[in-house]
């Protein structure tokens, strides 16, 4: 910490002084991983117009221009908080400075940690020197997962070309496979992503930008799941020797919320087809707008909501909705991140297919289906495997299924 009080990368400090964003880019930065230089303004900082401007001067002349002000609070609050790109002014720097500060107080992330229990003395600055995924032709933004949809461990996730990271989130474009990076770029990313498991411990996604064919790493957290693919997760890391049986048993017990059932949907055409962004099944009457997400729920009905977008402002919808279908987007965009977050199923990108009365949404698959169609009870085989490599912790797959059975697995994603 130097004498602005300002903290670097070339130490580790807890997450309760620099926030879950500091501390990965501190992680990544002490285990090799490219990540553009930075500086931290740790949580519960005095806040000021003054202090903003003497951070911001301190900042350039370290950073260069232009860079990028985030917030990194001590518990994850996604799309809550304010990101500002791209700056290369001292007063510009400042005033984003205070508004990362001031977001903290929003009505919006005010609500989030009411609806999760979260306290908090505000969040913390990255101030970051700017890589820019719109530069040129190979440039682009991204975030990879190292466990997939179903909880199998392996690379994948989505990135768009000439694009920065806040026109992936917003799910306005449809994002690429990762595979069309260029083979050099996805080899790096490959590598970085089991560095960042191997630091977790855990299967993580990592968040990314390519600046004229260079990779630069901006974050890389643990990923959040639904409590059945938590399980699954939890268990192939144990296979891989990522963690012990005995650990995976141990973090399995630990899980809380719904297991998904899986959808009987023999014969049936699904009406829509997009990407499985968040598993479980949901019967429920389309709902486009809050007020009807708001009647319909009176009346005691199940319902679907039916976005064209992602956006942070939509989240009051996705918590009313029993599960979530957006018209674009990929894995990454704010609706398939709530979704996952929330417990909720979850498509996204289905286009412009004709949605409307009730709906089957299977998040496992990806597909919509017309009317209300039923479900089998959850496969349970996965748990009767921890049970047996921690020696019985639990009496039975039954008792495990009725630990988790409605119970909302909070804001850090099911563990």
């Amino acid at each position: 910490m130097d004498d602005l009080g300002l903290i670097g990368l070339d130490v580790l400090s807890a997450r309760e002084v620099v926030g879950g964003k500091g501390r990965s880019l501190q992680l990544l930065a002490g285990a090799g991983v490219p990540v553009p230089p930075a500086c931290i303004v740790p949580i519960g900082y005095p806040a000021s117009p003054e202090a903003a401007g003497r951070i911001a001067r301190e900042a350039l002349a370290r950073l260069g221009a232009p860079v990028s002000v985030r917030s990194s609070g001590a518990v994850s609050m996604p799309g809550m908080m304010q990101t500002v790109l791209g700056l290369s002014l001292e007063s510009e720097v400042a005033e984003a400075i205070e508004r990362v500060w001031d977001s903290w107080d929003s009505e919006e992330a005010r609500a989030y940690r009411r609806r999760w229990g979260i306290s908090g003395k505000g969040t913390a600055v990255v101030i970051q020197r700017m890589v820019d995924g719109a530069k040129d032709e190979r440039s682009g933004t991204g975030v990879a997962f190292s466990a997939d949809q179903r909880g199998r461990l392996r690379l994948n996730g989505e990135w768009l070309p000439v694009a920065r990271g806040d026109d992936l989130v917003s799910g306005r474009t449809q994002p690429r496979p990762l595979d069309e990076l260029e083979p050099r770029v996805l080899a790096e990313l490959g590598r970085y992503v089991r560095t960042a498991e191997r630091l977790y411990r855990d299967a993580v996604d990592v968040e990314f930008t390519v600046e004229a064919g260079t990779l630069w790493v901006l974050q890389a957290r643990p990923q959040r799941h639904t409590p059945d693919i938590a399980i699954r997760v939890i268990a192939a890391l144990s296979r891989r020797r990522t963690i012990t049986p005995r650990e995976a048993a141990g973090r399995a017990a630990a899980v809380r919320g719904p297991i998904a059932p899986r959808l009987l949907a023999q014969g049936q055409a699904p009406i829509a087809q997009g990407v499985g962004a968040s598993p479980g099944v949901c019967s429920g009457l389309v709902c486009t707008s809050p007020a009807a997400l708001a009647s319909a729920r009176g009346l005691g009905q199940s319902t679907v909501y039916v976005v064209e977008h992602a956006s942070p402002d939509l989240y009051a919808g996705y918590l009313a909705a029993d599960a979530i279908v957006a018209r674009t987007g990929g894995l990454t965009c704010h609706a398939a991140v709530a979704a996952r977050e929330l417990g909720r199923p979850c498509v996204v990108g289905v286009g412009r297919a004709s949605l409307r009365g009730v709906v089957t949404v299977d998040g496992s698959t990806g597909r919509v289906y017309r009317g209300a169609l039923p479900a089998s009870a959850p496969d349970l085989s996965v748990f009767r495997t921890l049970r047996r490599w921690a020696g019985g912790w639990a009496a039975s797959a039954a008792e495990f299924r009725d630990r988790l059975r409605g119970e909302d697995h909070g804001p850090e994603g099911g563990r």
